[in-house]
């Protein structure tokens, strides 16, 4: 339960249930109780309450923690007080409470007084507000995708080091639902940028610093998404430079002819006769080909192709078929073929409109690279055609049938005329194409004051003889340095009549929009999701799933993945773990760490999860997991195989160790919560704590002396858990680490760097044996992780609630719990699927849901 209370607060709360660990146990005071009667709180909790509440907290004006429970004077009095309840909740589901010097509490009680306590926790959040959303600029990810979509760019227009995972293969679909068998991938914030990628970001274009963070959160929350007036210079200069830049050109932006080029004049839709086969809109694929054909990026094989990429197809064998159709703009006598030759490439026959023109192409070549072939003596009349290209065969050198093609050009061909009066006047084009454009930038319909401005302006500019281009780019510069594209707001329009409660109004659709989009996007609503704002059908439940459906299908859904799970799992930390290299040599090779290869682990079952939309609970236990050679040498405390360091080759592997697998049991996580020369057990227990239960514990307290590290001889006898021992005896320590220790020292047996040993270093056993919950003895981490799984829901819950606070932008507080128990027994009765537990979020009543006023007022509320 504790899940649902903002960390601070439910911290806090719990401070003066460390300090006087009797709460419970007494946990109401005679003086209450005098002021009710038997009937109006149910018998099982004033039976207890009345025989264990006398104590500590208002008699004698005794009152431990600052809780004084004789203030209390009705039950109303007490229902008020949602987080009261939900950690009265929390203490008895944990079994915290009573403490453990005092009678224990019969396991069929514990779950009526629960139960009790549940019911008046309902009662008390029908009417709490919920958490605020304040206004909130754009973190980088977030501007750097919004600016993508919004101009339709091919690559990011600076370096993100926040996405620790680079995907070096083309191979997040989707819609398909499947993961390969095989990938590549690399890490750019472990590793060099020197291997002959595509480089990162826009010339002339510098990122503003990195958003950091929050304890317990996430990147994108409100409260962190600060503005300084110098951050407000950078971002100003951001938006003129990113407009400015050579790289902002018809080769690189897909909207181009849409925004930049003057009416008449495109640059892309066609260029002189020629039609870009791997842009679907201008080439379209008729049927589904067996086989896959799509775009595929060539850059690092040099700059030949136009646009530097062409459409690939991999036919799977001879006698299979490729139709496309073009809308030729301009009659013409011939065609030119930009083919691409490649190793694994076959032979083809060619037909126009179902003739057979020219002679079979041969694709095979020893390596990659562009091929031309012309026919002539044809007439091609302006209007539709269909291309084929038929497989008939390959060359012995050649191992597959696989086809590129980068365009096809129609040659001879022949003027035609056109009036004035036919042309678009460039200052009639300027006031749509800014209507269109402001739309996406600000995510609602532009106001008529604001398009009237931008459009006086651009064509004031255009008028003195500045050129359409250098106007419109302008134009873009300030669009994405105004406030209206910079910050995410939500209308302060209370208009619906079902909003009775201050603190839950419904969103407006366009306001809907914007939070799917930075949802699972972390970008700017499409014209799709603006579209339904429009017609107001966004809402509706039976579109809202649908749209949803299709925003996970689409390939911007990768930006998730790229997101979310790292900052959940806190993968940043690996970047700063350095093992020691005298006691972990294998670790290390020619100045690399193995780190580069734990981070994608964990990142790539994520993916594989959501690609192929498996239970959330795999994510703990599933009986895969990706591994690399220098990985897997790794985890056997070795290193003499695979060291590949830019570029690594990970493979899909069956699981037989029950040690290995999950977000929890891999070398990323246990080399980042170890400390260069050991272990650290309370490190590893707060990690399970706050990531897979989302419960983070208290900080310790300051004066708490750190753990020796000298070698003394006495020290070097002891184990890890020995040595820890002081700290318990502490009893401001002790109610925390009876919580941490039993999740930390369970993962014992994983060496500072993820290294499977059942002895320390000194000769004795590891000990991992530890109650889970203060309920479930375990005595190997193997039945340690089974209990996780048995206590699924405990984690589905806590996962959950870290996806609605990263999907809201902010804390949860008390009036979540609701929404939260609802998902938890949804996916816990089977429907447990990531983008089933996905759309549960999108739909619930907070993300529906807004409050615009003070965060402090609501509270007080």
């Amino acid at each position: 339960m504790f899940a649902a209370v903002s960390p601070p607060l439910f911290r806090n709360t719990l401070k003066f249930m460390n300090i006087t660990y009797t709460f419970f146990v007494m946990a109401l005071s005679v003086g209450m109780l005098s002021s009710l009667s038997a009937d109006e709180i149910p018998d099982v909790l004033y039976s207890n309450f009345s025989t264990r509440c006398i104590k500590c907290h208002g008699k004698d004006g005794k009152i431990e923690g600052e809780v004084n429970l004789l203030a209390l004077k009705s039950k109303d009095n007490l229902q008020s007080q949602a987080e009261l309840l939900e950690n009265l909740i929390s203490v008895l589901q944990n079994r915290r409470m009573p403490p453990e010097n005092e009678p224990l509490l019969p396991d069929g009680k514990r779950r009526q007084m629960v139960a009790a306590l549940q019911t008046m926790l309902q009662r008390a959040l029908k009417t709490q507000p919920f958490g605020a959303t304040p206004i909130r600029r754009m973190n980088r990810f977030q501007y750097n995708n919004a600016v993508v979509d919004l101009l339709e760019l091919d690559r990011d227009i600076f370096q993100l080091n926040e996405r620790l995972l680079r995907r070096r293969d083309d191979y997040f679909h989707p819609e398909t639902g499947k993961m390969p068998d095989a990938v590549r991938v690399s890490s750019r914030p472990l590793s060099k940028d020197i291997d002959s990628q595509r480089p990162e970001g826009f010339r002339g274009v510098a990122a503003f610093p990195q958003d950091k963070r929050a304890e317990h959160g996430f990147d994108n929350r409100a409260d962190h998404l600060t503005l300084s007036p110098l951050l407000m210079e950078s971002f100003l200069q951001l938006s003129q430079t990113i407009a400015e830049s050579p790289d902002l050109n018809a080769k690189e932006c897909r909207s181009w002819d849409r925004i930049f080029a003057p009416p008449g004049q495109p640059a892309r839709d066609p260029v002189e006769g020629r039609y870009e086969v791997e842009l679907m809109p201008v080439v379209k694929s008729v049927g589904t080909p067996a086989g896959e054909a799509e775009p595929q990026n060539l850059l690092h094989y040099g700059t030949q192709w136009s646009g530097d990429t062409h459409l690939v197809w991999r036919c799977p064998k001879q006698d299979l078929e490729l139709t496309v159709t073009f809308d030729v703009s301009q009659a013409g006598t011939g065609l030119h073929f930009m083919f691409t030759n490649a190793p694994d490439y076959g032979m083809f026959d060619v037909y126009l409109d179902n003739e057979r023109i020219g002679s079979a192409v041969d694709l095979y070549g020893p390596k990659v690279d562009i091929s031309d072939h012309s026919v002539s003596g044809l007439k091609i009349a302006a209007g539709p055609h269909t291309l084929k290209f038929k497989c008939v065969g390959r060359k012995q050198q050649s191992p597959r049938f696989y086809f590129g093609l980068d365009y096809v050009e129609v040659t001879g061909r022949m003027p035609t005329t056109e009036t004035d009066a036919e042309a678009v006047a460039e200052s009639d084009s300027v006031r749509p194409r800014l209507e269109q454009l402001l739309r996406r930038a600000f995510r609602r319909p532009v106001d008529p004051e604001t398009l009237d401005r931008f459009t006086k302006f651009a064509n004031d500019r255009i008028a003195s003889g500045t050129s359409y281009e250098d106007t419109m780019r302008t134009v873009v510069g300030a669009v994405l340095g105004m406030p209206d594209f910079l910050y995410f707001y939500e209308s302060n329009d209370h208009n619906d009549a079902s909003d009775e409660l201050a603190g839950r109004h419904r969103l407006n659709d366009y306001d809907l929009a914007s939070r799917l989009a930075q949802f699972f996007w972390s970008s700017i609503p499409d014209d799709t999701l603006l579209d339904h704002a429009a017609a107001g059908t966004l809402s509706n439940p039976g579109v809202l799933s649908g749209q949803i459906d299709r925003m996970l299908n689409d390939r911007r859904s990768s930006r998730f993945c790229d997101n979310f799970p790292a900052q959940w799992l806190q993968l940043e930390r690996l970047i700063t773990s350095v093992p020691d290299p005298q006691m972990f040599p294998y670790f290390y090779y020619h100045g690399y760490r193995t780190s580069i290869h734990m981070m994608s682990e964990p990142l790539l079952l994520f993916e594989t999860i959501f690609l192929e939309n498996r239970s959330v609970v795999e994510l703990v236990d599933p009986d895969f997991t990706w591994q690399s050679d220098m990985l897997g040498q790794n985890y056997d405390g070795k290193s003499n195989s695979g060291h590949d360091v830019q570029v690594q080759v990970f493979k899909r592997v069956a699981l037989n160790d029950p040690r290995r697998g999950g977000v929890i049991a891999n070398a990323a996580v246990m080399t980042m919560t170890a400390a260069p020369t050991r272990t650290q057990p309370i490190t590893r227990g707060a990690w399970i704590n706050t990531v897979i239960f989302n419960d983070p514990p208290e900080p310790p307290p300051p004066d708490v002396p750190p753990l020796p590290e000298g070698d003394a001889e006495e020290l070097a006898k002891l184990t890890i858990r020995e040595r820890f021992a002081a700290h318990r005896e502490r009893p401001d320590c002790a109610s925390c680490h009876n919580t941490i220790d039993p999740l930390g020292f369970a993962m014992e047996n994983f060496g500072p760097t993820g290294v499977w040993r059942d002895q320390y270093e000194n000769g004795r056993d590891v000990d991992p044996a530890g109650l889970l919950f203060n309920q479930h003895e375990f005595s190997t981490f193997v039945e340690f992780k089974r209990l996780i799984v048995q206590e699924k829901k405990r984690f589905i819950r806590g996962f959950t609630a870290h996806l609605l606070s990263y999907a809201l932008g902010r804390e949860l507080g008390p009036a979540d719990s609701p929404a939260l128990d609802a998902m938890t027994e949804q996916a816990t009765n089977g429907n447990d699927q990531l983008r089933a537990v996905l759309k549960s979020v999108a739909m619930s009543e907070p993300f529906l849901h807004k409050n615009t006023g003070d965060t402090a007022e609501s509270r007080e509320d």
